[in-house]
């Protein structure tokens, strides 16, 4: 029997945001439906965006189980940490390096603050860092099984794609293609949005101002098995442009929507910026209009976010 509209509404429903304000505009949030796939060029700070993800929507209560390949424990825990104790502080010029290994004359009171703050801002997030012995496709399974059944996550985030080890001989796009397969098939069982962060070709179209969605590493099946592609690539020319500047904190980062099941292929991309002192994305973001291939980007501005608007003397 064929179901009503509003029960194909309740398989898809929004289940939280990105903390990024222009992908909040152009997604509209997080669903129960989506297989989201994130790809980044070197620099782009592709961790750095999976914790933000992970912290935004824990904050709002939804239970989040990050997968984070790269990281030893305490890592995000100490990034957290690091820019909270800063501004407790007033120490901005406490070197991160130091901070990781204590090196450095500690403010008690700032100290015990900054434990509570940080204990605040995982409790809702089932981190795994990466084991000793490596991390499986089996392993992947068992661990979003575990993340539904026994912490009642809501949302699976997956930094990095190609960090999985093979547990055989299969080949690099055996192993993908199992991987990606095996996503769905937990998504679809359980009910989960997954987002899965990727790494691109070291060799890609340098033509390119924003990445192809061939510049994956590994199998094509990453993008045929997701339900959305997202690309971020450093704006190397305004970044240039800001040093010595007001603004050199500033990191601007182009960010497109490369596909989307519901909504088709768009053919614009936002510059959205992002504060090095706070550790987040701001509020601004202006959007273009892109050429096909990413090589060229319109310089006219057709959509801008209000923040933008509000404040006149941005210069970007």
């Amino acid at each position: 029997m064929t179901a009503s509209l509003q029960e194909y509404m309740k398989l898809n429903k929004k289940v939280g945001n990105w903390g990024i304000s222009y992908l909040d505009y152009k997604l509209k949030g997080i669903y129960q439906g989506g297989l989201y796939l994130i790809g980044a060029r070197s620099g782009a700070g592709k961790s750095t965006l999976a914790e933000l993800i992970a912290v935004t929507n824990a904050n709002n209560g939804v239970i989040v189980t990050l997968i984070s390949l790269e990281n030893f424990e305490g890592d995000m825990q100490l990034k957290i940490g690091y820019y909270k104790y800063k501004k407790l502080t007033g120490n901005v010029e406490l070197d991160i390096n130091d901070w990781y290994s204590g090196n450095f004359n500690v403010d008690e009171q700032a100290l015990a603050s900054t434990e509570l703050y940080v204990k605040e801002k995982m409790k809702n997030i089932n981190l795994i860092t990466r084991p000793s012995k490596g991390f499986t496709v089996e392993d992947l399974k068992e661990t979003i099984t575990d993340a539904k059944a026994n912490h009642n996550s809501e949302l699976v985030i997956i930094d990095h794609l190609d960090y999985f080890d093979k547990a055989g001989r299969e080949s690099d796009n055996e192993h993908m293609t199992m991987l990606m397969n095996e996503i769905r098939e937990a998504q679809y069982a359980l009910k989960l949005p997954v987002i899965a962060i990727s790494h691109l070709r070291k060799n890609g179209d340098k033509a390119c101002i924003v990445p192809s969605m061939d510049e994956f590493i590994g199998s094509s099946n990453k993008v045929k098995q997701a339900t959305t592609v997202i690309l971020f690539a450093p704006d190397e020319t305004t970044n240039i442009n800001r040093v010595g500047t007001l603004d050199d904190r500033l990191r601007s980062t182009w960010c497109c929507i490369r596909k989307n099941r519901v909504g088709g292929v768009d053919n614009t991309v936002g510059r959205i910026e992002y504060d090095t002192r706070t550790c987040s994305y701001t509020d601004f973001w202006c959007e273009h209009k892109i050429e096909f291939y990413g090589t060229k980007i319109s310089e006219n501005i057709v959509n801008t976010s209000k923040k933008y608007k509000e404040k006149k003397d941005v210069n970007y």
